[in-house]
């Protein structure tokens, strides 16, 4: 892939998310209000508390309603910009302009690797240009994050071969591992992709490596919930939660 194009398609999208961002900064200047999130609140707790806890302003102890990257990566930012500030919120905002930027890059790569290069050119612009990514960029949540893991997942797997090694597999499992810990969600398709890579290879031991891999990296997390709660919860407690506001 040209990767001059690449970064072509990196600057537009950057370019359009930080112009919509900009435009509804002014136009809706609530965006950087906290409020209620849950985010926010673990982040705080990981910053004054040294505790992955507190997901509510009346909970104390531990929790697990979110997954651990993207509340980590929002305590890293308020230890810098200041705890639930506006600056902060400005930083992470544009950050999610930056990750989606990115992910149009990958979805290039894949649209390049599975069809041609010019579906791979008109995905990253439909990316680029769609209503529905603009929106995610504008709330302080994981969505563009986690859009960003899952494609370089998926990129990453559409690139096995039969002859791939060891390493190459491991690193699969382990992006499918760190896509789960951004949200659990993300590895809904994890198993459907190992039966179709088998169907299609028919090398189960290359497959138990992606699997151990993608394993290796949520079990200390899940480790974690169970010290917490005595009770078995993989990455996150709050499924149906999500199931009813759904």
């Amino acid at each position: 892939m040209n990767m001059n194009r690449a970064w072509k398609i990196f600057a537009l999208a950057l370019t359009i998310k930080l112009s919509v961002l900009a435009f509804f900064l002014h136009a809706r200047p609530g965006l950087t209000n906290w409020g209620v999130n849950e985010s926010g609140m673990i982040a705080r707790s990981l910053v004054l508390n040294h505790s992955y806890g507190g997901a509510f302003h009346d909970a104390r102890g531990p929790t697990a309603w979110l997954a651990p990257a993207y509340p980590s990566i929002v305590a890293a930012i308020f230890s810098i910009f200041g705890i639930q500030s506006h600056a902060a919120a400005i930083v992470l905002l544009i950050l999610n302009c930056l990750l989606s930027a990115i992910t149009a890059v990958v979805v290039m790569k894949i649209g390049t690797r599975c069809f041609s290069e010019t579906v791979g050119f008109l995905s990253a612009i439909l990316w680029a240009v769609s209503p529905t990514a603009a929106v995610t960029e504008l709330i302080l949540w994981d969505s563009c994050l986690a859009a960003l893991f899952v494609s370089l997942a998926i990129w990453m797997t559409v690139k096995l071969e039969p002859e791939s090694g060891v390493r190459d597999y491991s690193y699969c499992g382990a992006m499918w591992g760190c896509a789960g810990l951004v949200s659990p969600s993300l590895l809904a398709p994890f198993l459907p992709i190992l039966l179709v890579l088998y169907v299609r290879n028919r090398n189960a031991k290359q497959l138990l490596i992606l699997a151990l891999a993608m394993l290796l990296i949520i079990t200390p997390w899940t480790l974690r919930n169970f010290v917490a709660f005595h009770t078995l919860m993989p990455i996150r407690s709050n499924g149906w939660a999500e199931i009813y506001f759904g």
